[in-house]
């Protein structure tokens, strides 16, 4: 009973900070990035690259890594091809990085006020907000990085099967985002 209240509490918790998260990146991109403003830098590669996969040239050009685009690209496919719902997109991954860092501080610290700050900390972590409104993979790899970690203190503690598939996913998807990480495993 305890362990099932624990359980329902983390997830109310975790459901909270991701909204609380998704609202503040989101009132940022849309009241002071403008989100329909113009494509800029990479921005117009990665939406090109979404484009593609969603109109099924899954190879496309090789300007740019594949994973953003392949994210992206089933919202495209039911909504629209616009760069403005790609940014959005973009926010709701951004949101995601918070309730994983709560998680991950919660591995390390018992109770639930040090998990909560440290998580709130992102959610109004500048560049953290800043990011979430360009479509960029920098967002993505924050997200990935932090469950990586999750993922990787999770196998220490349980070393089965489910958490040693689940690291190597993420480690692969943090390669496929950016080619930087491809080496990351062996350094791990």
């Amino acid at each position: 009973s305890d362990q099932l209240k624990s359980k329902y509490q983390t997830i109310a918790i975790c459901t909270g900070i991701f909204l609380l998260a998704f609202l503040v990146r989101g009132l940022f991109a849309v009241g002071f990035l403008d989100l329909d403003r113009p494509l800029s830098g990479d921005e117009g590669a990665y939406h090109a690259r979404a484009v593609q996969i969603s109109t099924g040239q899954f190879l496309g050009s090789s300007d740019r890594p594949l994973l953003l685009g392949a994210i992206i690209s089933p919202f495209y496919l039911i909504i629209e091809e616009s760069y403005i719902l790609g940014r959005l997109v973009n926010v709701l991954i951004s949101s995601l990085g918070v309730p994983i860092i709560y998680l991950l501080v919660r591995l390390f610290f018992a109770g639930k006020s040090i998990p909560i700050l440290v998580s709130m900390a992102w959610t109004l972590y500048p560049p953290s907000i800043w990011y979430a409104g360009w479509l960029l993979t920098e967002t993505l790899s924050s997200v990935l990085m932090i469950g990586s970690v999750w993922s990787l203190c999770r196998l220490k503690e349980h070393r089965g099967q489910k958490y040693a598939l689940l690291t190597g996913l993420l480690l692969g998807m943090l390669a496929m985002n950016r080619s930087i990480y491809i080496l990351l495993p062996l350094l791990i």
